[in-house]
C-alpha cells in the first residue's frame, strides 16, 4: 500500500475511496445532524436546502460529509503538489487527511467547521500562492473576502484570522497597500450585511453572534482515556515527522523554513478554535486542525534517507486509525 501512494494510476484513487467508504461506515451508522444555533443563520440556509434535497436524512448528510472530506483531502493534495511542499508526486497528503478525519467518528458528522475547513484549504491555496507574486493584491482580497464568509458560516472562525495574517507577515514582505485591500476583504461582507440589515431594520440580528463570546472550555462529553491514548498516539507520529524534518531542515530555502513555521502558526491558531468550540460540537470540532495537519505529518512518510522509517510511521498511523475506529 506504501507503494501505491506514489504513484498516480487509477488504483490509487480506487484506493483511496475505498478507505473513505470502509472508514466511513460507523460515522453513517450513528450519524446525527449538530444543533443549530440562533447565530448561524447562513448555516441555517444551508441545511435547510440539503434538507430538501437529502429528505430530512441524517444518513444521507453523513455520507455527504464523507464525500466532502474525500474532496478535501484530493484538494489538499494537489495544493502540496501544486506549490511543491514536497519532493515528487505522491499521494499520502491525501491519505493523511482521510485518515486523521476519520481517526475518531464524530456524533456530529456534518456541522459548520466542516464547511468552514474547505474555505481554509482555499486560503491556504491563495497564501502559497500570494508568495510568489509580486503583484497580489486580488488575491489578498479573495484572501480576507474567503475569512469573512467563512466567519458568517461559524462566527469562531474569527479566532484563526490572526493567525493567517501573521503567516502572511511571514511570507511576503509588508506593504501597506497590500495590507488595506487584505483588510477591505475581511470587512467587505460585513459591511454589506449591516447595511441590508440596517435597510430591512434588523440590525438585532448582530445581537446573535453574542453567544458565541465566551470562553468555556469542558472535556465532559469527552472519554478521557480515549482522548490521552489518541493524543498519545498522534505525539508519535509527531516524533516520526520531526525526525524526518531535522535531516534536512538546515538544507532547505529559506521560503520553506517559513512556510514550516507558517505550519505550527496555523496549527496553535485551529487547536484554540477548537477548543472553543468543544462544548458544542465535541471532538468534530477538531475538524479545522486536519488540513495543517496532515501537512506537518506528511513528513513522516517522505523521509529520502530512512525508507525503513517511511513504512513504520505508514502502518503505524493505519494502526492508529485502527485503534481509533474500534475503541
Amino acid at each position: 500500500m506504501y507503494a501505491l501512494l506514489k504513484q498516480n494510476s487509477p488504483f490509487t484513487y480506487t484506493f483511496l475511496v475505498l478507505l473513505t467508504v470502509v472508514l466511513s461506515i460507523q460515522s453513517v451508522a450513528l450519524a446525527q445532524l449538530a444543533p443549530i444555533s440562533s447565530g448561524q443563520v447562513v448555516y441555517q440556509y444551508i441545511v435547510t436546502f440539503f434538507k430538501e434535497i437529502l429528505h430530512f436524512n441524517s444518513q444521507a448528510f453523513a455520507v455527504l460529509s464523507s464525500v466532502i472530506i474525500f474532496v478535501e483531502a484530493l484538494w489538499l493534495n494537489y495544493i502540496a503538489l501544486k506549490h511543491k511542499l514536497f519532493q515528487g508526486p505522491h499521494f499520502f497528503t491525501a491519505f493523511s487527511f482521510i485518515l486523521i478525519s476519520f481517526c475518531n467518528p464524530s456524533n456530529y458528522t456534518f456541522h459548520p467547521l466542516l464547511l468552514s475547513s474547505i474555505i481554509l484549504i482555499a486560503c491556504l491555496d491563495l497564501l502559497f500562492t500570494a508568495r510568489v507574486k509580486e503583484q497580489a493584491s486580488k488575491l489578498l482580497f479573495n484572501l480576507g473576502l474567503l475569512l469573512s464568509i467563512a466567519c458568517f458560516i461559524q462566527f469562531d472562525f474569527w479566532i484563526i484570522i490572526p493567525f493567517i495574517t501573521f503567516c502572511l507577515l511571514i511570507l511576503r514582505p509588508f506593504r501597506l497597500k497590500e495590507l488595506l485591500l487584505y483588510l477591505s476583504g475581511l470587512l467587505f461582507p460585513l459591511y454589506f450585511s449591516f447595511v441590508f440589515l440596517y435597510c430591512t431594520d434588523q440590525l438585532s440580528f448582530f445581537s446573535k453572534w453574542a453567544v458565541y463570546l465566551p470562553f468555556k472550555f469542558s472535556l465532559e462529553q469527552i472519554n478521557n482515556t480515549h482522548l490521552v491514548l489518541i493524543i498519545f498516539g498522534f505525539l508519535i507520529w509527531f516524533v516520526f515527522s520531526l525526525f524526518a524534518v531535522q535531516n534536512s531542515f538546515l538544507k532547505w530555502p529559506v521560503y520553506y523554513r517559513r512556510l514550516w513555521l507558517c505550519f505550527w502558526i496555523l496549527l496553535i491558531g485551529g487547536l484554540i478554535l477548537s477548543l472553543w468550540d468543544i462544548n458544542q460540537k465535541g471532538f468534530s470540532s477538531f475538524i479545522i486542525v486536519v488540513p495543517v495537519l496532515s501537512l506537518l505529518l506528511n513528513y513522516a512518510f517522505l523521509n529520502p534517507q530512512f525508507q525503513k522509517l517511511n513504512n513504520i510511521s505508514f502502518y503505524f498511523a493505519l494502526l492508529l486509525l485502527l485503534f481509533c475506529q474500534i475503541f
